[in-house]
Order: structure tokens, then C-alpha cells, then sequence
């Protein structure tokens, strides 16, 4: 199962689809850094044929469940390149660029059944770009009702409901303050002009054993891990070996009898050093000189019973 996150909304991607197809990125840089001439006839030569693959593909032929938003979405791009040249201070060189532009948005992009409706009419380019903002979170909240149950699995979920909730707070201030400019996005979408977006998709609560407290254990702790096990397992069979040899030597050869000659003279010579040293000792002792610990014993012995 793929794990969402918001590159995956359907206004993110397939816009991104759309910009690629027509090498935007290139075009709109050769417009803003005055380029060579040479790219902008090559692009504008070629645009039909670039766009072509997108319309055929998301509006024709109806990949998707919403090819009008795609309309929106070409428009929108096509627009957004005629307004940037006209402001470019290269726009005489880029006159051939904008009137290959107006022809595909005039008859070209019609003909895979965009109707010019769709087409956003102002100038303003902040209500341009706000209608598009609104249009892009209508689309993206029927993508997150139908795909709620991954979103709060992905690990992404917290980026997502934050995102999420930031577009919901600044585009119902939109909405409020600017009714009559934009809430026929919403009728787009089967909504009236007065719902809310707050009813409009459910609640992303990010239930995921994935989310950002996951504990990650670093390769060096497990390689770490495995080498003291290495080291433990090692260390078992090493002295295992030991024992075993010595069990034999003991029991099948010469070094058993040597050893316990070895052990009992040296219990002998331990007895004879600890006798030895026991006298010495209780010769340093007032009253017992000259006399054997044992005599001495005795007579204690004898002297105490005589007195009671």
C-alpha cells in the first residue's frame, strides 16, 4: 500500500504532469532570463504537439474523474505564460511565443473538449490565483474522503492534516470576506455557494503506528548487537573445550597421578608450615613457653576441673 503524502493530491500531481508535458520550466525560464531566441521558436513550434499527450490523455480520453478541472488546469498554465510575457521586458522578442500561446487556448485546447468556460476571464492575478487555490482543495478533499482510511496509516499524516487544516483556515477567510468572487468554485463540485469547507471533508485523525515518534534502530546497534553475541558464543565454547580437555588429561594420562602427588605434598607441607607456625606463635605468648600446644592443653584442662 503506497504511503500518501501531499505530492500525491491530485491538483499537486497531475499539474505537475501538466507542466512537464510542455516543458514549463524551461519555457517560463528562457521567458524571465531572456533566453535564446532559437528555444522559444522550438517550444512554440511544439506545443500543440507537447500538449497533445496531456489532452488525449486527462481530458479526451478521461483518465480521471474530473478531465473539467484539467481544462482548468490548461487554461490556467497557458494563461499564466501569456500574462508572464507580457510583462517580460523581452516581450517584442516573444510575440511569436504569445500569439502561438492565444491560438492553442482559442482553438487548439477547445477541441479536446474544453469548453472556453472554463477559462477564468479576469486580470487580477491574486483572484487568478486564489479561484485556483480553492478549485485545487475542492478536488484534493474528494481525494482524501476516498483514500482517508491510507491517509491515516501513511506516515506523512501529520504534514497532511496540517496542511490540510492551513488551507481550510485561509481559504473560508476567502470564502467570507469574498463570496461573490469565488463560491461558484464550490457548485463546480455539486456544493451551494454557502457550505462550508469544514463540512466538506472528514476528519483525518492520523492513527498511524508510522507517525514521527517511530523509533528507528540505527545498523551500528544491530551490528553491534550481533558481534557481542559473536564474542559471548565464542567465549562459551572456548572454555567448554577447556573442560573437556582437561577431563581427559586428568582420567587418561600421566598428568592425573602427577597431579595429585603434586596436591598431596603440597597439603602435607601446608600442615607441617601451619603446625610449624602455630607453636611460634603460642611461644610469643606469656605463661606457655617450653610447653606443646597439646601438654599445655591438657593441663589447663586438669587445672580447671581440680578447682571445681
Amino acid at each position: 500500500m503506497a504511503d500518501i503524502s501531499t505530492s500525491d493530491f491530485p491538483s499537486k500531481n497531475l499539474y505537475k504532469i501538466l507542466e512537464e508535458s510542455i516543458d514549463y520550466n524551461d519555457i517560463n525560464d528562457y521567458i524571465n532570463n531572456e533566453g535564446y531566441e532559437t528555444y522559444a521558436f522550438s517550444w512554440s513550434t511544439s506545443l500543440k504537439t507537447k500538449l497533445e499527450s496531456f489532452l488525449k490523455s486527462y481530458i479526451s480520453h478521461a483518465l480521471n474523474d474530473n478531465p473539467n478541472k484539467r481544462c482548468r488546469d490548461v487554461f490556467h498554465i497557458l494563461d499564466d505564460l501569456t500574462r508572464k510575457i507580457k510583462k517580460s521586458d523581452n516581450s517584442e522578442d516573444l510575440t511569436y511565443v504569445e500569439e502561438t500561446i492565444k491560438s492553442c487556448i482559442v482553438s487548439y485546447v477547445p477541441l479536446h473538449g474544453c469548453d472556453m468556460s472554463f477559462r477564468i476571464s479576469v486580470d487580477d492575478e491574486n483572484i487568478i490565483e486564489n479561484r485556483k487555490k480553492i478549485d485545487d482543495f475542492m478536488e484534493d478533499t474528494i481525494y482524501i474522503n476516498d483514500k482517508i482510511e491510507q491517509i491515516n496509516l501513511s506516515s506523512h499524516c501529520t504534514d497532511i492534516r496540517n496542511y490540510v487544516e492551513s488551507q481550510k483556515r485561509l481559504l473560508n477567510l476567502m470564502l467570507t470576506h469574498d463570496n461573490a468572487k469565488y463560491a461558484d468554485i464550490l457548485t463546480f463540485y455539486g456544493k451551494s455557494r454557502n457550505d462550508k469547507l469544514d463540512n466538506m471533508i472528514v476528519e483525518i485523525t492520523c492513527n498511524s503506528s508510522k507517525q514521527d515518534d517511530d523509533v528507528t534502530i540505527p545498523e551500528n546497534s544491530v551490528e553491534l548487537a550481533a558481534s557481542a553475541g559473536h564474542i559471548s558464543i565464542s567465549l562459551v565454547f572456548s572454555l567448554l573445550g577447556i573442560l573437556i580437555i582437561s577431563f581427559f588429561a586428568y582420567n587418561f594420562t600421566s598428568f592425573g597421578p602427577w597431579l595429585n602427588t603434586t596436591l598431596r605434598k603440597k597439603g602435607i607441607f601446608l600442615k607441617s608450615f601451619n603446625a610449624k607456625e602455630n607453636h611460634e606463635m603460642l611461644e610469643d605468648i606469656p605463661g606457655i613457653t617450653n610447653t606443646s600446644v597439646r601438654s599445655k592443653g591438657y593441663n589447663m584442662l586438669y587445672h580447671s576441673l581440680e578447682e571445681s
